[in-house]
């Protein structure tokens, strides 16, 4: 009898855990369906980079990298678009996308249609609407041969980080260009498409940090040289004691 009581309480002990594993899946995949609802992506089309020596609004001539893009809203919802584009180099140089109004008005005569630019293209997209923007990079390293493309908020999707705590991981899509040649007169090389997919980054937005070596040398300010005070004669001091700064004084006639 008592071996009869001791399997039951077994069995509805290993039913409440059961049940209490369902329960918890079930909360899991509901929590997870409704962030899926709420998850979005564009779809897009990107061009590959143009190196381009053009002269800046200083009037010095400078290498840039521009890169086109389309983007579209298939969904069917309003969403709000606010892109971010990186260049990050195998020399361990980045560079963010930014406003060049000069270079981007010649590109847009010479291919007789416009762009949006960094600031133009934030905002909302209807379904269906399609819209096409340029992020321009200045002064990319020209000794570095391959170019890594990072390309934030095409989506919304994120992932929390693993190693550091409350850190968001944003869903990117990433390619990478391969440019090989020396630093003269990149804007000849042939770029060509090594990789492309979907990858996850942080969105960081501070310079990395330069080694001792490569840090530029700090220029001093030149010391000045202590002059010894000029002494003045006995005449000078007279007169001056006489003829104070600012008196005017009159001509006596001969």
């Amino acid at each position: 009898m008592k071996r009869l009581y001791r399997n039951r309480y077994f069995l509805v002990f290993k039913c409440s855990i059961i049940f209490a594993f369902l329960l918890m899946l079930s909360v899991h995949l509901f929590s997870r369906e409704a962030l899926l609802k709420n998850w979005w992506e564009l779809s897009f089309n990107i061009s590959t980079p143009v190196i381009r020596n053009f002269q800046d609004e200083d009037g010095v001539y400078k290498n840039f990298i521009f890169i086109t893009y389309k983007v579209t809203n298939k969904t069917k919802g309003n969403i709000y678009f606010c892109p971010d584009f990186l260049i990050e180099t195998d020399v361990n140089t980045r560079y963010w996308d930014s406003l060049h109004l000069k270079l981007e008005q010649q590109i847009e005569m010479e291919r007789g249609k416009g762009y949006l630019d960094g600031a133009g293209i934030i905002g909302g997209i209807e379904p269906g609407e399609t819209k096409e923007g340029i992020a321009i990079f200045k002064n990319v390293d020209d000794k570095a041969d391959e170019l890594a493309f990072y390309c934030f908020g095409f989506t919304n999707a994120y992932k929390l980080d693993d190693k550091v705590e409350n850190k968001a991981l944003y869903k990117v899509w990433k390619i990478i260009y391969r440019r090989p040649g020396d630093e003269y007169e990149r804007q000849r090389d042939k770029v060509t498409l090594e990789f492309e997919d979907w990858d996850h980054k942080a969105l960081e937005k501070e310079e990395p940090e330069v080694s001792p070596e490569k840090k530029p040398a700090e220029e001093k300010a030149p010391e000045l040289e202590e002059k010894a005070p000029v002494k003045k004669a006995p005449e000078e001091e007279k007169g001056s004691e006489q003829n104070p700064p600012g008196e005017n004084i009159e001509a006596t006639p001969a």
